[in-house]
């Protein structure tokens, strides 16, 4: 769904009323409409795929799926499960998920894992056949560090295939980006458009190549005087690599470029985030800056001349 329909705004202030009375009243409405969806969709699955064990993963940062892999082949030892059936968001975690080596994964769309999760929130005490699996990536961040991505084509080749499909000029070029889920679920501040385009023109007129990580969608437009680049999940290390540097807001675009040993600038809107996701938790520290922004946000010219140095200064 998209963040900016107006659907999607009312849906999340019933979700979280805030006071208002309105959106309060309508909460518990909300809430046992969507388990009773819940119901039906689980019955429908259990149907259309009999004997397994429905996995949900309610979340829909890509990082997610690549901190639950870690963990995904013990917990399902410990939990007895042989044959299950990996729920997850279609868009940006589906595609995180193949290219960890998920199998058996089954995208569907936020409103239906919102069901999903519902029900099997609310249900408690019956036999849903749901089991939230979000919690078995919690475990050891550390672990993480030793996980790569699946490969779907070698280093040398795939790096080949990055310089012809869009242009990177090895050790001169900077990708920006700037899109994230988690963040603005939570409400937490987002940096502007204009942040982004005004590092991006200056580090053009010190002739640096600059590229927006975008879908190529309404709601991640390619930031102005830069061009599109999109690789696959498994694709992120090897471009940031060729490239030499990055400029990220947290997200799970990150997670997956965490180990190259580009220049890696990464932004967090708060110190709590920082202290929860720092990419020193998963061994992704090297050659990399963490910044809060929140704490900039009056001096956003600061911010932008503090990251272009750190570039610079490389």
């Amino acid at each position: 769904m998209n963040r900016n329909s107006v659907l999607y705004k009312v849906l999340k202030r019933i979700e979280k009323p805030d006071g208002k009375k309105l959106f309060a009243i309508m909460n518990p409405v909300m809430n046992k409409s969507l388990a009773v969806c819940g119901r039906l969709i689980t019955k429908s699955m259990k149907k259309s795929f009999p004997g397994k064990t429905i996995l949900l993963m309610p979340s829909r940062s890509a990082g997610d799926m690549y901190f639950l892999k870690y963990s995904f082949e013990d917990m399902l030892k410990k939990a007895g499960i042989k044959d299950y059936l990996l729920i997850v968001d279609r868009a940006t975690c589906y595609k995180s998920a193949l290219s960890c080596g998920f199998e058996n994964v089954y995208p569907v769309g936020m409103i239906k894992q919102k069901a999903l999760l519902m029900y099997q929130a609310t249900e408690k005490r019956k036999k849903t056949g749901i089991i939230n699996c979000y919690p078995w990536c919690m475990f050891d961040l550390n672990r993480a560090k030793n996980l790569t991505p699946k490969k779907i084509i070698a280093h040398s080749e795939c790096q080949k295939k990055l310089q012809e499909e869009y242009g990177l000029i090895p050790g001169k070029s900077v990708i920006l980006s700037p899109y994230e889920n988690s963040i603005s679920e939570k409400g937490l501040p987002t940096l502007p458009e204009a942040f982004w385009a005004e590092i991006a023109h200056m580090l053009k007129k010190d002739g640096y190549s600059v590229f927006t990580n975008s879908n190529g969608s309404e709601s991640e437009p390619v930031i102005s005087g830069t061009n599109r680049i999109f690789p696959l999940f498994s694709e992120v290390q090897d471009a940031v690599d060729m490239a030499g540097y990055c400029v990220a807001v947290r997200s799970g675009f990150v997670d997956f470029m965490a180990q190259s040993t580009a220049r890696k600038i990464v932004l967090y809107p708060t110190k709590e985030y920082l202290q929860c996701w720092s990419l020193h938790r998963v061994g992704g520290a090297e050659n990399s800056t963490e910044i809060i922004y929140d704490e900039c946000m009056n001096q956003q010219d600061d911010l932008v001349y503090r990251v272009y140095r750190l570039i610079k200064n490389q």
